[in-house]
């Protein structure tokens, strides 16, 4: 399991390292879903029921295990008032881009000031 997991890791960061070839960032959703019930044990992914935590890690964990920089700032809401992120992902070591990024976002929308109705 181990050598499969590391082999599907280096999949993932040479896949990584060809997307960004041409490209400064990578723009995204951050989450497949909207935040689920507090106790939901699966959610439903376009139509496809799927566990919460894999639902939750889907989009964020190709970056995260191989350690590209990645940042998720709002961008707006869904029809039921949950809040959505943008998620903004650089090359290994080019954290300074994202920043600036996610910084020029914030500056360029306002977003980031919007609360959801409670």
């Amino acid at each position: 399991d181990y050598l499969r997991a590391q082999q599907a890791r280096t999949l993932l960061d040479q896949e990584g390292r060809r997307l960004l070839d041409d490209v400064d960032l990578l723009a995204g959703p951050t989450e497949p879903v909207t935040a689920p019930e507090i106790l939901a044990a699966k959610v439903l992914a376009g139509e496809q029921e799927i566990g919460v935590v894999g639902a939750l890690t889907q989009y964020t964990r190709p970056y995260n295990i191989n350690g590209f920089p990645a940042i998720s700032v709002p961008c707006g809401f869904s029809d039921t008032g949950l809040p959505i992120g943008l998620q903004l992902a650089g090359k290994p070591f080019d954290e300074l881009t994202v920043l600036r990024t996610a910084h020029a976002y914030e500056q360029a929308t306002d977003w980031h000031t919007r609360r959801p109705p409670l």
